[in-house]
């Protein structure tokens, strides 16, 4: 009976990812590397983590996955290659192991290459965290990035049947990505609401200060 309803929860769920990434799937593996600046001029803008204390809190997750940015120009007005590292590691040790990294153009994923297996066993709480970096400003495209990604690695540990217990974006630019997630067919609810039952992708959206809670779906 436990194997029928987890068969029909997973298959509930590949219906969601192939909402999300049909394209993804068809994605080249694409040799771009990570490092201060790679030969097509990448250069790394958040390898040092916040440079302002955040909220620590993980809403009792027992792991953590990190996303990290690095894009090829500065200005925060310029179109740009965006690159995505998704790394994870458990909750209070310092070590991480990237798991995948996307390349984006435009807002849109052009390159997946996957470093290894999903480090995080299944049925476990996971928190999804942006680091921001020593940064003065995020781009557009850096944003659309972000959600995109976001959303993959929700479908992910999902899959892997894991709980996403939340997901944690820094104050300054919370608004802008949590909008890119509802131009994806993600449902904000106003602080204090839950997700109807029937919601197989939900998660808790919350700034880096917790100072703003919310809860998001996809219907």
């Amino acid at each position: 009976m436990l194997t029928s309803q987890r068969m029909i929860e997973k298959s509930t769920l590949l219906v969601a990812t192939v909402m999300f990434s049909i394209t993804m799937s068809a994605l080249p593996v694409t040799a771009f590397t990570s490092g201060k600046t790679t030969d097509g001029g990448i250069q790394q803008l958040s390898e040092g983590g916040d440079t302002k204390k955040s909220s620590d809190s993980t809403n009792g997750s027992a792991w953590l996955m990190q996303l990290d940015t690095m894009r090829t120009t500065l200005s925060c007005t310029e179109d740009s290659l965006v690159q995505v590292r998704v790394s994870s590691k458990r909750v209070g040790e310092s070590s991480k192991t990237v798991f995948e990294e996307f390349l984006y153009s435009n807002g849109r994923a052009i390159g997946l290459k996957r470093e290894g297996n999903l480090s995080v066993p299944a049925e476990q709480k996971v928190s999804i965290k942006v680091d921001p970096g020593p940064k003065t400003c995020t781009s557009i495209d850096e944003n659309r990035a972000l959600a995109g990604t976001i959303l993959r690695v929700v479908l992910t540990l999902l899959l892997n049947h894991d709980e996403v217990a939340q997901v944690i974006l820094p104050d300054s630019n919370y608004s802008v990505i949590a909008s890119e997630l509802q131009s994806r067919r993600g449902i904000l609810l106003p602080a204090g609401e839950k997700a109807p039952s029937g919601a197989r992708v939900k998660f808790e959206l919350q700034s880096a200060s917790a100072t703003i809670k919310q809860t998001m779906y996809f219907q």
